[in-house]
């Protein structure tokens, strides 16, 4: 346990570095919580219509930040705990400097989480829109907005000589769908199919 004393805080910066992560952890549980906007809200009362698949990754994403903000809360009361019970008699008298090089060096371990979730909730949203429609084979030939939107999520550019069949196939190939035999039904928002895309998928 030696070797640690050098690597972790001191009881007389801990309890400083614990109310810093406890501002973090509010701040992310905040901003989790309290994104929805009101008209999003009064959108959903009302039935609009369906938002956007991509919608669904800041979802997750949200979610993944409630972890990271229970997480740095919990941390930071430990921390407070152990700077508080953790110095030595006399010890709370002699002035105390702000812990600057630990407090920059949380900052960028929040930057790197916050990154790191969101391209593990992108990851997350690809797998679960996956299996959705594995499960539920979509007639994609009727539904050519749910195309487009499949087609950027999965990062499918059309191609100049692209025909609405070979685009589709396309779709149909990275998500793992069947070519053939797909469900009839298709979803509630379908769209006429364009004579004029019929020539060229832009």
């Amino acid at each position: 346990m030696a070797w640690l004393r050098g690597v972790l805080p001191g009881p007389e910066d801990a309890f400083g570095l614990g109310l810093v992560l406890a501002l973090i952890g509010a701040f992310l549980l905040g901003s989790s919580v309290l994104f929805r906007h009101p008209r999003a809200l009064v959108a959903e009362h009302f039935g609009a219509a369906r938002e956007r698949l991509v919608s669904i990754r800041q979802y997750i994403f949200l979610r993944l930040q409630v972890h990271l903000g229970f997480l740095f809360l919990m941390v930071g009361f430990a921390l407070e705990i152990y700077g508080h019970y953790g110095l030595a008699p006399g010890a709370a008298a002699a002035p105390r400097l702000f812990p600057v090089p630990w407090v920059l060096g949380l900052a960028g371990a929040v930057v790197a989480l916050e990154l790191g979730g969101w391209w593990l909730s992108h990851a997350l949203f690809l797998r679960a829109v996956r299996a959705h429609f594995l499960a539920r084979p979509p007639a994609l030939e009727g539904d050519l907005a749910l195309a487009r939107e499949l087609g950027e999520l999965f990062g499918i550019t059309s191609e100049g000589n692209d025909s609405v069949q070979s685009y589709l196939l396309r779709i149909r190939r990275r998500i793992g769908l069947p070519e053939s035999g797909r469900a009839p039904a298709a979803r509630g928002h379908a769209l006429p199919a364009d004579p004029e895309a019929e020539e060229g998928f832009v």
